[in-house]
């Protein structure tokens, strides 16, 4: 554990700790700002550690309010949607209603409130006791809000008014209603009276008629008309005075300052409005707590041990990672990827599930480049310095950004720690090579030949070397060179013998005597297998046939043949007699040819109970006229036993482009 801190810290190799932490050991009154900003560097998402951070602030620039905001909000940034970030927002609220900008604590809330953390059930409270609490009303929330609510709530006013004077009036209506239906009945009832009683009926009649005309005649007094005609003229100016009113009121609310509360009802309800419209924000963040909580609980060791995790603490970062992802919020999906690598920095399936998230973003998000960058140089330089698969893919992604230097130095830093691992040896050679450095391929080339650590490993090298000396630098004399002079140091490489074939044919004209020797130096030889000496037989038998210059050259290779078929015969019979033995390291390395003894072995090449089958078809033929018959891929079927086809199969290596 102590390495890995000192590679997180970069402690000096003495691990002098007030070297680097004077503070700490006595030697400073007060903490250097250089410390903390290691710290927070190192461990963004510590909420400890960034409340000391700013109680120090605070104490430094005691009187410069925006600079203590400008950190609380950098702190907030950086960790504020870590679950248990609660007290970092506590404090935060708290330095701002110290200093009674109530304003600023209700725009806290507003983004507490739409983040799920551990203490959300006790934040929606709070926020009301300071709604409630304070005033005057225009100072809790912005201006545009407040007019908002303002104009909501008297309208609210004012149609609830009318739908009261409309029902009163409905009740009224239906009142006379009922009092017109009864006069109009009481009517019915004198009418039925008055029939009953006609002369009563037309005497009285008869004395109204009199009286009426007797009122006519007399003159008004003239007292009494001056008196009618002043209350008319009185009554005019007083419905004027009341429609000025009226305009009044109506205009009031444009010279209505912005601030302005009818009443304290009124203030109220706009306390109201503001409450409720932040528990529909509340309810949703609830929601989301509940869906989280599961994964929460589950994780038991939220910080760093070099004590391996349990599976089931394994399981339960993935599945959270992967519902987070699906969320679909980036913030909070890269906040959680930090909080897994604080407790899963050692495994790193976690730093690649992190990588390929953000390699999935960047082509239409190019900010991201810097964080994958970021990504890989943590993983590898500080907790996995010795895991070729992730130094592999960084020095591919450093050359994709075009940073080819940093890519080939990252390979150089891991063959000192990797050493003899031809995967990183390869990866060289072609980063050397797309960059267009052929002379530093050719150095790597030797020095990887001379020191390879056994025979297959020299005889791959040696075939990649010659390759790269025919396909990119067009020297083929060179290349046969290679091959030859390795071939000398080791003269049971049938892959290498098989490669200097192909090489020969390659020339523009074939020299039939140069092949010819090839493979009957490699026939000859002492300790040949039996399987070995037919694929070779057989490949000079098709060889004559294509390009021979003489009839007798192939029949003497076609007696050959079948003789060394008879003999091949003899030796498997044999061994089916005789009890099975454990293969040696030295059989099962010149088990090369394995894909050709096994058709042998199922009777493809029956030469001996058929020789007309090899004239009659190329259907077993090394067709020489064809250049893709001697292809690489073919041989490295054949020869994959001899472990060189399977280098590319390094655990965690699969795909780095």
């Amino acid at each position: 554990m102590s390495n890995i801190i000192q590679r997180k810290f970069r402690f000096p190799p003495s691990g002098s700790l007030s070297a680097l932490f004077p503070c700490v050991c006595g030697h400073a009154t007060r903490p250097s700002p250089q410390v903390f900003e290691r710290g927070l560097r190192a461990i963004p998402l510590s909420v400890d550690l960034w409340i000391h951070y700013l109680g120090h602030v605070k104490t430094s620039n005691a009187d410069d309010e925006t600079a203590i905001r400008s950190q609380f909000e950098r702190a907030l940034a950086a960790c504020g949607l870590e679950f248990r970030s609660d007290k970092l927002w506590e404090a935060y609220i708290k330095w701002e209603n110290e200093g009674k900008r109530v304003d600023k604590v209700v725009a806290l809330y507003d983004r507490l409130l739409a983040t799920p953390t551990q203490g959300y059930a006790n934040h929606f409270d709070h926020f009301k006791e300071v709604v409630n609490n304070n005033g005057p009303v225009h100072t809790l929330v912005s201006k545009e809000e407040f007019l908002e609510l303002r104009a909501y709530v008297r309208e609210s006013a004012r149609k609830r008014k009318e739908d009261r004077e409309k029902k009163e009036k409905d009740r009224k209506d239906k009142h006379d209603d009922h009092k017109s239906s009864k006069s109009k009945s009481d009517k019915s009832a004198d009418k039925r009276d008055k029939s009953q009683e006609p002369q009563e009926a037309a005497k009285e009649s008869k004395e109204v008629k009199e009286l009426e005309v007797k009122i006519k005649e007399e003159p008004m007094d003239t007292d009494e008309v001056k008196a009618k005609e002043d209350e008319k003229e009185n009554a005019k100016p007083a419905e004027q005075d009341k429609a000025e009113e009226k305009m009044e009121v109506e205009a009031e609310p444009e010279k209505e300052a912005d601030d302005h509360v009818n009443s304290p009802e009124e203030a109220d309800s706009i306390k109201d409005k503001i409450i409720s419209r932040r528990k529909k924000v509340h309810k949703a963040t609830v929601a989301a707590v509940t869906a989280r909580w599961t994964y929460e609980e589950g994780i038991k060791r939220p910080y760093f041990h070099v004590k391996p995790l349990e599976r089931c603490q394994l399981k339960n970062w993935k599945e959270y990672l992967d519902f987070e992802i699906e969320q679909g919020d980036e913030k909070r999906v890269l906040v959680l990827f930090e909080r897994c690598l604080i407790a899963c920095a050692l495994y790193d399936d976690f730093w690649l599930k992190l990588i390929r998230y953000l390699d999935g973003r960047a082509e239409h998000q190019p900010e991201m480049v810097p964080r994958i960058r970021d990504g890989y140089e943590r993983a590898c330089t500080i907790h996995h310095p010795d895991k070729p698969s992730l130094h592999l893919m960084w020095s591919a992604f450093e050359e994709s950004q075009d940073n080819i230097p940093k890519a080939a130095e990252i390979l150089a830093n891991l063959e000192k720690v990797c050493p003899n691992l031809m995967q990183i040896a390869y990866r060289r050679i072609n980063l050397e090579r797309r960059r267009g450095d052929h002379d530093k391929c050719v150095q790597l080339y030797q020095t990887y030949l001379a020191q390879a650590k056994s025979k297959t490993i020299a005889g791959n090298i040696a075939i990649k070397y010659a390759r790269f000396l025919n396909k990119i630098k067009k020297d083929l004399d060179q290349a046969h060179t290679v091959l030859k002079t390795y071939l000398e140091k080791d003269p049971s490489n049938t892959r290498v013998a098989l490669q200097l074939i192909d090489l020969a044919l390659q020339r523009d004209s074939v020299d039939e005597k140069e092949i010819v020797e090839i493979m009957d130096t490699f026939m000859t030889r002492e300790g040949i297998e039996p399987d070995q000496k037919v694929l070779f037989a057989q490949r000079k038998v098709e060889f004559l046939e294509d390009f021979g210059s003489t009839a007798k050259g192939l029949q003497e290779a076609q007696k050959a043949l079948q003789a060394i078929m008879a003999k091949a015969n003899e030796v498997k019979k044999k061994r089916e007699q005789s009890p099975p033995k454990k293969a040696s390291k030295e059989s099962s390395s010149s088990a090369a040819a394995g894909a050709s003894a096994s058709s042998y072995a199922a009777g493809s090449y029956s030469y001996a109970a058929n020789p007309s089958s090899y004239y009659g078809t190329a259907a077993s033929g090394y067709q020489y006229g064809d250049s893709s018959s001697y292809g690489y891929s073919t041989w490295n079927q054949q020869y994959s036993q001899s472990g060189y086809g399977n280098y590319g199969q390094w655990s965690g290596y699969g795909s780095y482009y």
